[in-house]
C-alpha cells in the first residue's frame, strides 16, 4: 500500500480523505495473526456499500504452523450503517487474518479504516493461584492488572512455590465471555519460563470447551493461542504447569463478555437500544446488528434523532404536517400539528366543525353545516341570515338567506325581514303571511290583515289597504258605512226614498219597512190601502156603518157616501125632518098627514091626507106593505134555515153511526190566524165547495193585539188518532211542507206523508185528505170530506201562519 494511502486511512482522522482510491490492502504480516470481529469504514460524504471485502488468512489455527496465503470472505457478513458516513461490517465467525483487502468504486471516498479483534476481558477479573512464592512481592491479581502486557521483568511476575506439586492459576470472569484468543506473557529470564503448560476453558456448568497443551523446550516471551469461536460462553480459564513451578507475568483473554440481554459495556451497566428488543448488542460499543431502536442513532444508539427524524436509526422523516417538522423520535408523533390537521402524525384533516392547529378550534357557529376552512377557520358558507368570512355579521336591511344573497319580500314593511327565514317582521297594509304574499282574506284589512272590516260593509268586504267599504249593507252610508241613512232614505247606499205612505216619511234604513203607516194604509211598506170598510191607523177602525157600501176615506174615516136616510162626514146624522133618501136630498111627500117621513124610504109615518090622490103617499103605503112582507119573508127564511140545519144534523148523526168503528167522537177544529207585525188588514176566506157555485165570506174585525180570530167548523176525526193526542196542535206550515210532490195545475196533487204528521204518526187516508189547487195561480188548500166535495179552503196559506187545534 502506498505510504500516502496508509497515512490517510490509518491516521484515525475521519476528516482526511483521499478521494481517488480504487482499492486498498491493509496488512500486518510482520507482526502477528489476529482474528477480525468487526471492521469500521468512514466515508467522506455518504457511506456506500458497492465494494467487496476479503481477507488473507491462515490455513490453520495451530500455533507455530507456517501460514499459507488463503483468501477468504467474511462468514455471514452483516453491514450496519452507524450514521450517514459510517459503515460497520461484522463477521459471525472471526477469521484469523493478517491482511484486509477492499476493492471497488465505492471506496474512492474512504477516509478511515478501523479493525477490531476484540478486547481483553480478563482485565481486573478474579484470580486464584494454588500457591504464591514468598521470594516475590506480587500476588495472583497482578497477572490481570494490565501492567505486564509489554513487560516481562521478573518484578511484574508471580510464581508458585517450589514445593507446589500441582501449580495452577485460575482466572474467573464476573460474566460469561466469548473469546477468540488468549495471550500468556512469560518472565524475561528463559530459565524461569514454563516449558509445558495446559490451558482449559470452563463453562458455568463446569464443562471444558477448550483444552490446549503447549510443550516447548524454549518457550517464547509471549504464547498466543487462537481458539475457534465457541458455541458456549466461558466463565473461567485454568492454566496448569506440567513440569514444575508456574511463572506468569500477564494473562490476556481477547473476546467479549456475555452481558444480559439488553445491556452492554465492560460491566454490562449500559442498556442496548436495538431495533430488535431481543437482540444482544455488542458489549464493547452497544452497536446493534438490527439497527438502533426507534428514536435513537449513533454507534451505541445513544443519540436521539435530530429534528425532522424518527424511527429505526432515525431513518424516517417526520410528517410534513408537524409544526417545524418536529416529531417524537420514537413514535413519529408530531409535537403539534400545522393548521388544519390533527392525529398523531398530523395526517388527518380536521373533522367537520373544527379547524386550526391540532383542530382544537370550533368553526364559527354561523357557518353552514358547521363547515369552515380547516386552516384559518373562515366559513365555506353562512347559515341563513349571516354574512362575512366568519359569518359574524347579520344580513343588512332587505337581505336574508344563505350569505344574505336573497332579497326580502316586497310587501315587508320597510323591506325588513328575518335574515334567517326571510319572514317579514311586519306586512304592509293589505297583506299577510310569513312573507306577506297573501292578500287579506275577506273581512280583514290593514297591516298584517289584523283589522276587521267595518261591520256594515256589504258581505264584510272592504279595501285591504285602508279598510274603506267597497259597498255598504242596506241602510248605511259613508266610507266605513258607519252612518245610517238620512231620514227618508233606505237601502243600499241609501239610494231609495222611504215609501210615501210611511208616517213622517221614516222607515227602516235597511229594509225600507215603515215604522208606522199613515192612517189608511197597511203592509210592511204601507203600500196597501185599507180594505173596504176599514180606515185609520193600521186599518184598525171600521168605517161608520151608515157609510154607503161601507166605503169611507181610509185616512180620515169620512164616509165617501151615506146610506139612504143619513148625512154628515160620518153619516151619523139622520135626515132632518121633512127629508129622506140619498144624502137626505129628497123631501117628504106633501100627502103625508105630518111633515115628516121615514128617513130612508120616505114613507109617511101615518095616513096620507088623501091616500087616493097622491102618488107619493101611495108609494109610501106600498113601501110599508112591502116592508111588512119583507119582515114576513125574513122570518120564513129563518124557519127554513132551522129546518135545513135540523136536516143536516140528522144526516151527520147517520154518518157518525156509519163510521162509529173508525171515528170515535166528533171534534171541532179552530182555524186561527195570527197577524204578523207587517200586516194591516189580514183576513181568512172560507169557500163552500159543496156545489159548483160557492160563495166567499170575509171575516173582519181582527183584534190586532196579536190575539186570534177563530172560525169553528165541524169535522170527522180518524178513530185511530190517540185520544191523548187530541189536544195537540198540527202546524200546517207552507204549501211546500205539506204538499209533497204537487204539480202545477193538478187539483189533487199529493197527500200528507206519515212523516209529516206530528199527531201520532198516522195519516188521513181513511178520514180525509189535503189537496192543493194550483190552477188559479194561487195555492189553495182543501180538506176532502167525500167524493167530489170539499169542505173549506184557506187561501194563500203559504204566506200565512195557519194552525189547526184539536179539542
Amino acid at each position: 500500500m502506498e505510504p500516502s494511502v496508509n497515512k490517510v486511512l490509518l491516521d484515525q482522522n475521519d476528516d482526511t480523505c483521499d478521494g481517488h482510491l480504487q482499492g486498498a490492502i491493509l496488512d500486518w504480516k510482520g507482526s502477528a495473526f489476529y482474528p477480525v470481529t468487526w471492521i469500521r469504514l468512514t466515508f467522506k460524504d455518504r457511506a456506500v456499500s458497492n465494494f467487496t471485502l476479503s481477507f488473507e488468512a491462515l490455513q490453520s489455527a495451530k500455533v507455530n504452523q507456517s501460514p499459507r496465503n488463503i483468501y477468504t470472505t467474511c462468514s455471514k457478513e452483516t453491514r450496519v450503517l452507524s450514521n450517514s458516513r459510517t459503515l460497520d461490517i461484522f463477521c459471525e465467525s472471526a477469521p484469523i487474518v493478517y491482511s484486509v483487502r477492499l476493492q471497488g468504486a465505492g471506496i474512492e471516498s474512504l477516509c478511515s479504516v478501523y479493525i477490531s479483534g476484540g478486547r481483553n476481558v480478563a482485565l481486573r477479573q478474579s484470580t486464584w493461584m494454588s500457591s504464591v512464592s514468598t521470594l516475590y512481592s506480587k500476588t495472583a491479581a497482578s497477572v490481570v492488572d494490565g501492567v505486564g502486557h509489554n513487560s516481562s521483568a521478573a518484578t511484574t511476575c508471580v510464581s508458585t512455590s517450589q514445593e507446589d506439586r500441582a501449580p495452577r492459576l485460575i482466572v474467573t470472569m464476573a460474566r460469561p465471555v466469548y473469546f477468540s484468543r488468549y495471550i500468556l506473557v512469560n518472565p524475561a529470564p528463559t530459565q524461569m519460563r514454563s516449558n509445558s503448560l495446559q490451558v482449559e476453558a470452563f463453562t458455568l456448568k463446569n464443562v471444558i470447551i477448550e483444552n490446549h497443551t503447549a510443550a516447548n523446550p524454549n518457550p517464547p516471551s509471549k504464547t498466543t493461542v487462537i481458539t475457534p469461536r465457541q458455541r458456549d460462553s466461558v466463565n473461567r480459564l485454568e492454566i496448569t504447569s506440567l513440569n514444575g513451578t508456574l511463572w506468569l507475568c500477564e494473562v490476556e483473554i481477547y473476546g467479549d463478555v456475555i452481558c444480559p440481554t439488553g445491556t452492554y459495556g465492560l460491566d454490562c451497566d449500559m442498556s442496548c437500544h436495538c431495533a430488535n428488543a431481543t437482540e444482544t448488542c455488542f458489549v464493547s460499543t452497544g452497536q446493534c446488528r438490527s439497527g438502533c431502536a426507534r428514536g435513537t442513532q449513533g454507534e451505541g444508539c445513544t443519540q436521539a434523532c435530530g429534528p425532522g427524524q424518527h424511527g429505526v436509526d432515525c431513518k424516517e422523516q417526520c410528517s410534513q404536517n408537524c409544526v417545524d417538522k418536529i416529531c417524537n423520535g420514537t413514535t413519529g408523533q408530531c409535537l403539534s400539528c400545522v393548521h388544519g390537521f390533527t392525529g398523531d402524525t398530523c395526517n388527518q384533516v380536521c373533522t367537520k366543525g373544527y379547524y386550526g392547529p391540532n383542530c382544537v378550534h370550533m368553526c364559527p357557529q354561523n357557518c353552514q353545516d358547521m363547515l369552515c376552512d380547516a386552516v384559518d377557520g373562515h366559513c365555506l358558507a353562512c347559515v341563513s341570515g349571516y354574512q362575512g368570512d366568519r359569518c359574524e355579521r347579520v344580513c343588512g336591511p332587505g337581505q336574508h338567506g344563505v350569505d344574505c344573497k336573497e332579497q326580502c319580500p316586497p310587501n315587508c314593511v320597510d323591506n325588513k325581514c328575518n335574515g334567517t327565514t326571510g319572514q317579514c317582521l311586519s306586512c304592509v297594509d293589505g297583506f299577510t303571511g310569513d312573507t306577506c304574499n297573501q292578500v287579506c282574506t275577506k273581512g280583514y284589512y290593514g297591516p298584517n290583515c289584523v283589522h276587521m272590516c267595518p261591520q256594515n260593509c256589504q258581505d264584510m268586504r272592504c279595501d285591504a289597504v285602508d279598510g274603506h267599504c267597497l259597498a255598504c249593507v242596506s241602510g248605511y252610508q259613508g266610507v266605513s258605512c258607519e252612518q245610517e241613512c238620512n231620514k227618508g232614505h233606505y237601502g243600499v247606499q241609501c239610494n231609495y226614498s222611504c215609501p210615501e205612505n210611511c208616517k213622517n216619511k221614516t222607515c227602516h234604513a235597511s229594509t225600507g219597512q215603515c215604522f208606522q203607516c199613515l192612517p189608511g194604509y197597511r203592509g210592511d211598506k204601507c203600500q196597501e190601502a185599507c180594505d173596504i170598510g176599514f180606515h185609520g191607523a193600521l186599518c184598525s177602525q171600521t168605517c161608520p156603518k151608515q157609510c154607503n157600501n161601507s166605503h169611507c176615506n181610509v185616512t180620515t174615516g169620512l164616509c165617501l157616501g151615506c146610506q139612504d136616510g143619513y148625512y154628515g162626514d160620518a153619516c151619523d146624522q139622520v135626515c132632518v125632518s121633512g127629508s129622506y133618501g140619498r144624502d137626505c136630498s129628497m123631501n117628504c111627500s106633501d100627502a103625508c098627514n105630518v111633515p115628516t117621513c121615514h128617513h130612508v124610504t120616505g114613507a109617511c109615518p101615518a095616513d096620507c091626507v088623501d091616500p087616493n090622490s097622491e102618488i107619493m103617499c101611495q108609494h109610501a103605503l106600498t113601501s110599508t106593505v112591502l116592508n111588512a112582507e119583507a119582515d114576513s119573508i125574513n122570518w120564513t127564511l129563518v124557519i127554513i134555515a132551522l129546518v135545513i140545519s135540523l136536516a143536516f144534523t140528522v144526516v151527520a148523526a147517520i154518518v157518525i153511526v156509519k163510521y162509529r168503528s173508525r171515528c170515535k167522537k166528533q171534534w171541532t177544529g179552530h182555524v186561527t190566524y195570527q197577524r204578523t207585525p207587517s200586516e194591516q188588514n189580514a183576513y181568512i176566506q172560507v169557500i163552500d165547495r159543496a156545489s159548483s157555485g160557492g160563495h166567499s165570506e170575509h171575516f173582519n174585525g181582527f183584534n190586532f193585539d196579536n190575539t186570534f180570530y177563530d172560525l169553528t167548523m165541524e169535522k170527522p176525526v180518524c178513530s185511530s188518532w190517540p185520544a191523548e193526542e187530541s189536544s195537540k196542535s198540527l202546524l200546517l206550515g207552507s204549501g211546500e211542507a205539506i204538499c209533497k210532490g204537487k204539480s202545477q195545475g193538478s187539483a189533487e196533487a199529493a197527500c200528507w206523508s206519515e212523516a209529516q204528521l206530528p199527531l201520532g204518526g198516522q195519516s188521513f187516508e181513511s178520514c180525509h185528505k189535503l189537496y192543493v189547487d194550483m190552477s188559479g195561480g194561487q195555492e189553495n188548500i182543501y180538506e176532502r170530506i167525500d167524493d167530489g166535495h170539499y169542505d173549506c179552503c184557506i187561501k194563500n196559506f203559504a204566506e200565512e201562519q195557519v194552525y189547526e187545534h184539536l179539542s
